[in-house]
């Protein structure tokens, strides 16, 4: 192991330090002319919307001029916003820091709707919070969805904030300049910067398993299962659902990550309700690597547990299933030939159920690709067409 001080800080709360440390700077570092001081105001510049620039024009000014106030005032973990910060008292930036993991509960919006509750009694206008996601690891889809957070003022009008984005990339051309720096405190921001380049090696890794047809190291990592499935869907993801059922705006497919007891798989979401708490029926690909197989099944889901007509929901479930998957085995057979390497499910008096499972192999793989939307899309259209996918 390197002797890096971030082999041995890799959680979140460790970055959270890091940054807060940087900008710190900004308050200790004796004058404008120092080297931590430029580095804390260049990090703080990568934050800011453009439109702060007047703002940070005068907390140089005030620097400059010997002030020895909080230029910055820095809280972490402020009503669980992981950085507070707050300019010159004019101006708050809420940061949400990520390295692999993504936001979840609704947080952005959570902590912009707090801090907006508290910035009347700062006499902050609302105007002048922004919020900022920095993520070290690469984006997921949740990631990418990740735009903006909304809110209604007191006469009910509904507004929303773009929030600033801010990745790996970005980081890496703040601290590139200041990696070298000969001070003491120059070490950690080296550490920083050659920890940011270890992680672009490791995603290039999973990402040269896969395009080597190296499946099993490649699926040992969500990341590289998910590069596949960007690989087979491509387009697909993020977009209209196929059918009628879901044609509402809001459907769309998603690619979701997720392990289980320490195994990865990969959905990939393409029909139903999914993600919201609504009762009915799904269909996605699964993609899972055991016992060195990799294999993409076509799965129907139906929530039937703990529902008071659950076994009526179980029989609808199952009738639902063998009329997809006689509708699959003609459809297949007549219009994918080409494709060898798979086998039919059998039913499972279960929530999930194989419908039929594609192995991964490098023979495989262009044939999946060319295939696997309309085969999906074939079996929403046999759902759809039964008349029990809907039915509750």
């Amino acid at each position: 192991m390197k002797n890096n001080f971030f082999e041995f800080c890799k959680n979140e709360l460790s970055q959270d330090a890091f940054f807060c440390w940087c900008l710190n700077w900004i308050n200790c570092a004796e004058d404008e002319n120092s080297p931590l001081f430029q580095m804390a105001i260049s990090f703080l510049e990568l934050i800011s919307d453009k439109a702060d620039h007047q703002l940070l024009e005068e907390l140089k000014a005030e620097k400059r001029k010997g002030v020895q106030d909080e230029l910055v005032k820095i809280e972490t973990q402020h009503e669980s916003i992981d950085i507070l910060l707050t300019i010159c008292q004019k101006k708050q930036i809420i940061i949400e820091d990520k390295i692999y993991s993504s936001v979840h509960d609704d947080q952005l919006n959570r902590y912009y709707k707090s801090i907006i509750g508290n910035a009347k009694q700062e006499k902050i206008n609302q105007n002048q919070i922004s919020v900022v996601y920095i993520k070290t690891g690469n984006y997921y889809p949740e990631d990418d969805a990740v735009t903006d957070v909304r809110y209604k003022n007191e006469a009910g009008m509904e507004f929303s904030v773009k929030v600033i984005k801010i990745g790996r990339t970005d980081l890496k051309q703040v601290f590139r300049k200041y990696a070298d720096m000969k001070n003491p405190e120059g070490f950690l921001v080296s550490d920083f910067y050659k920890r940011l380049l270890e992680m672009d090696g490791w995603y290039e890794r999973y990402e040269k398993y896969y395009r080597e047809h190296d499946y099993e190291n490649a699926f040992q990592e969500n990341y590289g299962q998910l590069f596949c499935m960007k690989d087979l869907f491509r387009d697909k993801i993020g977009q209209q659902m196929p059918g009628k059922m879901y044609a509402e705006k809001k459907y769309k497919t998603i690619l979701e990550a997720r392990k289980y007891k320490g195994n990865p798989f990969t959905w990939f979401w393409l029909w139903g309700p999914h993600g919201e708490e609504k009762y009915g029926c799904w269909i996605g690909y699964r993609l899972d690597h055991k016992d060195k197989m990799s294999c993409i099944s076509l799965k129907l889901y139906r929530y039937f547990i703990k529902q008071p007509d659950q076994e009526l929901i179980r029989s609808r479930m199952h009738d639902l299933y063998e009329i997809i998957l006689e509708g699959l085995k003609k459809h297949i057979y007549e219009d994918y030939p080409y494709i060898k390497s798979y086998e039919y499910g059998s039913w499972k008096d279960a929530n999930e159920t194989c419908l039929i499972k594609f192995d991964i192999n490098e023979k495989s793989i262009d044939d999946l690709k060319n295939s696997l939307w309309e085969i999906g899309v074939k079996a929403v259209k046999i759902a759809e067409k039964s008349g029990f996918a809907d039915q509750r």
